[in-house]
This record gives structure tokens, sequence and C-alpha cells, in this order.
């Protein structure tokens, strides 16, 4: 089975190779047509899809992996030997990463690219960023992944700029600062590994991150181990937002470099991905960095959506888009554990399925049912995915409330009222003591609480983006990568009750799937031995926090609020100017008109935040209550008791979603 699991692995890299020099040695008149890149992608994407599910069945092993020794001669100082090696592992974490390197490649190949345009150059910088991802992904030493990470990042650099060629005359700054700031990134990364290194005498990356060894540098320089997570971090971050880089002039001035920005962003998520869940195990140790990278990436989601909204044409909303899907994907694994990596996994399956569906038909068929149907049925998936990650963000918030219940945890009468009992080693209850008084902190609440927040808001951008991306447009037979947004006739009310329509599908799913998320956290955190030490009272723990009083007064004051909004909007037609007007010295200062009085004017700030606050308040007053009044067991989700109104909430949650987008939808009516 571990043969022919590594064989869907090898295939695909192997087909790169292959089919990229057909593309870049055949005559140039044969040009017409799809490229075959474009389906060694679609057979990579299939690949890699059946080796996770293999991968997923209980009967096999968590992972599989081999190494094929190049060399072991190099002696440093006759104490520490270097040994270079290839290595494969194949595990969810690297098909999470393999499944949005072959998405994000195939969406480059085309953006900025029609099939009568396609030129040598872009395939050929296509294959260099493709094998130099591979290789990436193959890398079992440090050195080599060093190597690597920055080949990734300059057949990136090459990548954009082969896609939107450099037009005479044209200030390039944008590139070059963004070129300085990965260079930055890769130096701090190069410095983390030194003192790996010269911590642990090997670069093997498996061998540095058993616990043994983890745990034996901890105890001895738990600084060092500190600094190297934090180095791993910035060297992760540089390629996972867009600021301050969307500040440069030329960003602003040209659509050019703008649309040229937001591929180069795009096309380095999916390194960045693997590098967090790469050092995963060695992050682990640090719950204050996960966080911190947790909300680094909350912002960067809010930022990046923002800019996402803001833009006019449809290549650089669908890159600013997936950029900021990608950053959710990092807030999940950073909080999730495994629970966040598979999650990520089933939100990058359904985008790229929604990207092929889109893409791939208005390359071959032009002005038929089957463009308009794949349109439809991309959009579905991408806005049900959308709402989707709600699931992670329910990990985020719940894990944010359990501050008291923690604090119970790290109480010495807690965790010593019933010696009879089994109980666990005396490192793993230190170690769980040290989490529950980390996580207990105000500062972990409150971090993990900002991020929450500023994932949900750029969330609720995203879902506008996709909207403006598939519905603005009446005209479905234009392409939907190179068109402009300056459309005469938007059908707006389609446009909104078709969302609403699939939001409300995505609602009931993010509800259905973010329970058994959370307990998987939980088991991960806390062992069930000492959960049984816990009285039952601390279920109420959960819902009694200020966010109980906020969800509790959410839905008056939401629909307060779209009033309020509604009526200053019909009554002042020129508001989005005042808007404007009263925001023009922060466009001044930073060069760059996000579009706030655009967003305004499409009616998308308030009435998103209004949709949340009913879902919430709603759903908080049909059960909430009801859950809190129950004597149950921490934690509440896992008990059986608990089922059978698990099943009530369901629905009585579909209800108010319903209700929610109704509102929403009557309110944006009404505007128009």
């Amino acid at each position: 089975m571990s043969t022919a699991i590594t064989t869907l692995v090898a295939i695909p890299l192997v087909g790169y190779i292959a089919t990229a020099g057909f593309v870049a040695f055949r005559p140039r008149s044969s040009q017409a047509g799809v490229s075959p890149l474009v389906i060694a992608h679609g057979l990579a994407f299939v690949a890699w899809v059946g080796a996770y599910v293999l991968l997923r069945l209980p009967e096999l092993a968590p992972q599989y992996t081999f190494s094929l020794p190049i060399f072991d001669y190099l002696h440093l100082g006759g104490v520490n030997s270097l040994k270079l090696a290839l290595g494969i592992q194949v595990d969810p974490m690297n098909a999470v990463w393999l499944l949005t390197s072959a998405g994000i490649t195939l969406l480059i190949s085309i953006v900025g690219n029609k099939e009568s345009q396609r030129d040598v150059s872009l395939d050929t910088a296509l294959l260099l960023h493709c094998l130099c991802n591979g290789l990436l992904l193959l890398a079992a030493d440090l050195g080599q992944l060093l190597i690597f990470w920055i080949a990734t990042s300059i057949t990136a650099h090459f990548l954009c700029q082969q896609s939107r060629p450099t037009i005479l005359g044209e200030r390039s700054s944008t590139i070059n600062v963004s070129f300085a700031v990965h260079r930055l990134a890769d130096l701090a990364l190069a410095y983390g590994i030194f003192l790996i290194w010269s911590e642990f005498g090997t670069l093997d990356i498996f061998a540095i991150q058993t616990p043994q060894r983890m745990q034996s540098v901890m105890d001895a320089q738990p600084s060092s181990l500190e600094t190297v997570v934090f180095l791993i971090a910035v060297a992760s971050a540089s390629r996972l937002g867009l600021f301050p880089l969307h500040l440069a002039s030329d960003a602003i001035d040209s659509a050019n470099q703008r649309t040229r920005l937001l591929c180069q962003a795009a096309t380095l998520m999916p390194s960045a991905i693997f590098l967090l869940v790469r050092f995963s195990p060695m992050m682990a140790i640090s719950i204050q960095t996960r966080s911190l990278i947790a909300m680094f990436c909350g912002l960067s989601l809010f930022l990046t959506a923002a800019i996402a909204v803001a833009q006019k044409r449809r290549p650089q909303v669908i890159a600013a888009a997936l950029a900021s899907n990608y950053a959710l994907m990092i807030i999940g694994i950073m909080t999730g554990y495994l629970a966040g990596v598979q999650v990520a996994l089933f939100l990058l399956v359904s985008v790229q399925v929604g990207v092929c569906l889109i893409t791939l038909p208005r390359l071959t068929i032009e002005r038929s049912r089957i463009t308009k149907l794949s349109t439809i049925i991309g959009a579905a998936i991408l806005t049900t995915t959308l709402w989707g990650q709600g699931a992670v963000l329910s990990t985020v918030w719940k894990t944010a409330n359990l501050s008291l219940s923690l604090s119970m945890l790290a109480n010495p009468r807690v965790m010593n009222s019933d010696p009879s009992q089994p109980f666990l080693s005396a490192d793993r209850e230190l170690s769980v003591r040290q989490m529950a008084e980390v996580i207990a902190t105000r500062e972990f609440q409150s971090t993990l609480t900002l991020t929450y927040w500023l994932a949900m808001a750029g969330m609720f951008l995203v879902s506008i983006a996709w909207v403006r991306v598939f519905y603005r447009w009446p005209e479905f037979n234009r392409n939907v990568l190179t068109s402009d947004t300056d459309e005469k006739n938007p059908t707006w009310s389609g446009a909104y009750i078709a969302g609403a329509a699939l939001l409300v599908v995505g609602a009931a799913i993010n509800f259905a799937t973010a329970d058994s998320l959370t307990s998987q956290l939980f088991d991960d955190m806390i062992p069930p031995v000492l959960l049984k030490r816990l009285p039952s009272s601390v279920g109420n723990v959960v819902y009694s926090h200020w966010n109980y009083l906020l969800d509790t007064v959410a839905l008056p004051v939401g629909l307060i609020g779209a009033l309020i909004a509604w009526i200053l909007y019909s009554k002042q037609s020129d508001l989005p100017a005042k808007v404007e007007q009263l925001l023009g010295p922060f466009a001044r200062l930073s060069q760059h008109r996000f579009y706030f009085a655009e967003i305004y004017e499409y009616g998308l700030m308030w009435p998103t935040r209004v949709l949340s606050l009913c879902c919430r308040g709603l759903d908080r007053w049909f059960f909430g209550s009801l859950v809190n009044w129950l004597p149950l067991r921490f934690p509440v989700w896992s008990d059986s008791a608990i089922r059978p109104l698990q099943t009530k909430s369901l629905v009585f949650y579909s209800i108010s979603t319903i209700i929610g987008f109704s509102v929403l939808c009557v309110a944006l009516l009404m505007m128009k």
C-alpha cells in the first residue's frame, strides 16, 4: 500500500517535467488549445486526492517515509556530521500543501493569459516553480529545505514577471520591495536553521522534532528554542500577507503591477503553509507563538479580504480572495492542531474543484450552457466552502472561552482530588498544567478573541468578493479571468438572493462540523482522565462569559443597526461620497484607496455585520439558554445525553440563519 501511495505522489512530479518540456519545445504554431500543463495539473490533483483518501483509511499507518542517501561524508569539526539525503513523507500535512500547490499553479497558469496568447516563457517559469515546490517537499534535510525555500520565492518572482510582462517605462518598486522582504525572511530562516544545528547537532528534519529531543533542548536552553520558533514564524509570515507591500505607489497606479503582486502572494502561499506545518511539532511547545501566528493571520485575512473587495478586475479579486483563504487555513492549523489540518485539506479540495469548474470550461467552450452551469456550480462550491471555514473559527472561539475551566485544571486540588483514579505520568501532568496556565491567561484569551473577530470580518469580506465575481455581472459568456467589472446593468437583487441561499447551506455545514472538531481539539489538549476530576458545573463556563450577554442582545441590536443603515442610505444618496471624504486623510496617508465608500454603497458593511448578529442571537435564544441550565459534565458536546438537543439546535440554527438572510435580502432590495 505504501508503494501505491508513493507512486500516486511521484507520478505528478514526473508529469510536470514531461508535459512542461513538451510545451517548451513544441513549435509556436501549435500553441492553440488547452495546454498539456493544465491537464497535468488536473491529473496531479486527482492523484493527490486519491493519496489522501488512502491515507485516511483506519487500517493504514498515519504516514509512510523512506530515505535515499546521497552522500554522508561531510563532517564539521569532527563532531557534528551533516547528512544530506532525499526523503519523502506522505501524510495529511503534506497533502494540504500538495493540493494547494496544484490548485494555485493551475490558477496562475491561466490568470492573465488566454489560450490564444500563451507564451513558452510562462510555461517554463511555471515548470521551474513546480519543480522547486516538489523538491521542497522531498527535502528531509534543513539545508536542502532552505535552498528550495529560496528557490520557490525566486521562481515565483519570475513567474509573475512572465504572467504580467513589464511595460516600458512602468515603475516596479512593488516587486523590488517584495523581493527584498522575502530575502530578509530567508535570512531569518537561515539563522533559525543555524540555531537548530547548534542545539541539536543535526539537520535532519524528522530527527530534531521527536518529543524526547525537543524536551531535552527545552529543558537546557528554553530561550533558544523559543527563538527558533519565532524565526520560523517570521519566515513564513513574510509570505502570508500583502501588507505593507500594497502601500507601494506603483501597485496603486498600475493595474499590471497590482495583479502581479497579488499573483505572487497567492503563489507563495503554499510554501508558507508547508513551512508552518512541517515545523508544527516544534511550534506546539510554544502556545504563545501559535496564538501570535494565528492573530497575524487573522489580520492578514482581514486586509487581503478588504483588498479583494476593492479590486476592479476579476483576476485580482480571485488572487486576493484565495490568499485570504489560505490565511484562514493557517489559523485553523495553528489553533486546531490535527483537526485544523483536516479542515484545511477539506476546504482546499472544495476551493480547487470550484476553481477548475470555473476556469477550465471557459478555455474550451464559449457561449454554451456548460459554461453557465460550471460557473454556477463553482460559485456554489466556493461560497459553501467559505462558510464551512466557520468550523475553524468556532474552534478558535470556544478555545478562547475556556479560561476558567483550564485554570481549574491548573489548580493542584483538582489535579490531585482523587488519587485512586488512573493518572498521568509526572511529565505529562506538568505539561498539561503548564498549558492550562498559559491558556488561562487574559493575554491568551484576548489574542484568540481578536483573532476570531478579525477572521470573521475577513470571511464576510471574502464572501462578498466571491459574490462580486460570480453574481455581479449578468453576462456569463464573458471570460471571468480577463473581463473588467464595469458592467452597466448589475443585477444586485438576484446576486444577493442566490448568495444568501448558498450561504444558508454553508452555515448549516458549519454548525454540523464545529462540535466534532472542537471535541478533537480538547481531547488533544486535556486528557479524558482529567476531565473526570472536574465538577459538573464546569460545563456552564463555555456559555457564561461576556459573549453570552453580547449574543443575547445581538438580534435587537442588529435589527436596529440595519434599520438605521437603511434610513441613512435612503435619505442621503451622497453618503458614500461623505464617507470617502471622511476617510480621505487615511487614504492619502496610505496612498491606496480601499474603496470604503464603495463597500458602504453596495450595502456590504452593515448588512454583513447585522447578519452575523442575527444568526448568533437567534441561535443563543433558541438553544444556548437551555444548555446553560443543564447540569452536564464538561465537555457538553461529547455527552450522549445532549445529542438530541444538538439535532434540535441544528434545526433552530438553520431557521435563524434563513431569517437572518431574509432580513438582509429585504434590506438590500429596499436599498436598491
